[in-house]
């Protein structure tokens, strides 16, 4: 018996929301680069991944690395939920032109 949509989209969601957990410290890094990189002038060097890593540790512990986790894992639920359930629902609509019948179930 083939999955839901909303079985595949739930699926999905537990998928995002695990995902997030990895997501988050790779992100607040890449935004402090960011940021870093519109702070200080071009003549200084900027600081490195690792120096970046380190200054989140010193300041706020290893659950700095989290910090931000909230729109994260909210932003990754939602929308790896919706990204693969409409993967999911186009596939079924190609596939039933395919073979001339729709098989769409919503429960």
């Amino acid at each position: 018996m083939d999955p839901t949509l909303l079985q595949l989209a739930l699926a999905a969601a537990g998928a995002g929301m695990a995902t997030s957990f990895l997501l988050t410290p790779m992100k607040l890094v890449k935004c402090k680069m960011q940021v870093q990189m519109l702070v200080v002038h071009l003549t200084t060097a900027l600081p490195s991944l690792l120096a970046i890593l380190a200054s989140v540790m010193r300041s706020a512990g290893v659950r700095g690395l989290w910090l931000g986790h909230t729109g994260m894992l909210i932003g990754e639920t939602g929308g790896t939920a919706m990204w693969f359930m409409t993967k999911e629902f186009v596939v079924c609509i190609l596939l039933a032109r395919c073979t001339g019948g729709i098989n769409v179930e919503a429960e």
